[in-house]
């Protein structure tokens, strides 16, 4: 069964997204695909892996999507937990 995994991208202006995918190069293309920049507009950025590195009631509630998915983006809500944001 495929296991996925937690990324965290940071752009050098200090922003994070999360992203649940099945590797580092699959993680950068959905992070690209949702970027909204004009024509000219770069953005720089670095991508951590970070499974493992949750507190554990947060690392206990993203579990479920690291094992069955889906990939996306993935939010963090203090109220509502994870959630994350299929593709499509």
């Amino acid at each position: 069964m495929q296991r996925y995994h937690l990324f965290r991208v940071e752009t050098m202006q200090g922003e994070e997204t999360f992203i649940v995918a099945e590797d580092e190069q699959r993680a950068v293309e959905i992070f690209s695909c949702n970027l909204a920049l004009n024509d000219g507009d770069h953005v720089l950025y670095r991508v951590f892996g970070w499974d493992e590195k949750l507190p554990n009631d947060q690392q206990r509630a993203i579990d479920p999507f690291l094992e069955f998915g889906p990939i996306g983006i993935a939010t963090f809500s203090a109220n509502g937990g994870w959630s994350v944001h299929p593709l499509g």
